[in-house]
Formats: structure tokens, C-alpha cells, sequence
């Protein structure tokens, strides 16, 4: 896992949204909330935890990881229940919790590849 990877995977969350409004299709919501399930998740919390554990920077990522989880969960929910504009106004509007936990994961995924090259 590199972050370059971890990073575009959850970026394609918003397209992985879209896609499921156009279906028309039904989200595993127990399971976009859940940090451990999508492949980046399994590595952080299996392999990175040996790697980068005991950096400052790893918590905080894991953090930051399961606070994504929730808020897509919350657009997932969104489509789900049909409520297509409130999913793409939480998808699309810069300073929705989404965006801002999507950009903060990106942040921490950075430092900690960055703080584990440090050391």
C-alpha cells in the first residue's frame, strides 16, 4: 500500500455514489461505516499497524480513516432511503463533513508515509 493508492481509492467514493443514485441501487451502509472493510482499511488496521503503530501520525490517520467511513455512510444512507439531493449536496459541497473529512484523510495519509520515511 502506498499513499498515492490509498488516497485515489477514496476518492472514488463519489463515483462509486453516483453510480448507485443512477441504478437506483442499494449501499451496505453498516459497511461504507464500517473503517476496517475496504482494502486500505484492512491494511491499516493489519500490516500498517506493525509498520507505523508507534507513529504519532498512524492514530491520527486511523482517526481520520473512520471519520470518512462515517460520513459516507451518511451518503449512503441518503441513497438508500432515496433522498438523491441531499446525497449530492453532501457529495459536492466543499464544506459539507464529507469533503472535509476526505481532504483531511488525504492529509493524514500523506503525514503518515511522510513521517514514516523520516524515521
Amino acid at each position: 500500500m502506498n499513499a498515492e493508492k490509498a488516497i485515489n481509492a477514496h476518492r472514488q467514493w463519489k463515483e462509486r455514489f453516483y453510480i448507485a443514485m443512477q441504478k437506483r441501487e442499494q449501499l451496505n451502509v453498516a459497511e461504507i461505516m464500517a473503517d476496517d472493510c475496504c482494502e486500505f482499511g484492512k491494511w491499516l488496521h493489519g500490516e500498517a499497524k506493525g509498520q507505523f503503530g508507534h507513529l504519532v501520525s498512524y492514530k491520527s490517520c486511523v482517526e481520520l480513516h473512520a471519520t470518512f467511513h462515517q460520513e459516507a455512510g451518511k451518503i449512503a444512507q441518503d441513497i438508500n432511503t432515496g433522498n438523491f439531493q441531499e446525497a449530492n449536496r453532501k457529495i459536492i459541497t466543499l464544506n459539507a463533513p464529507y469533503a472535509q473529512a476526505s481532504g483531511a484523510l488525504s492529509v493524514g495519509v500523506i503525514a503518515m508515509f511522510k513521517e514514516a520515511a523520516t524515521i
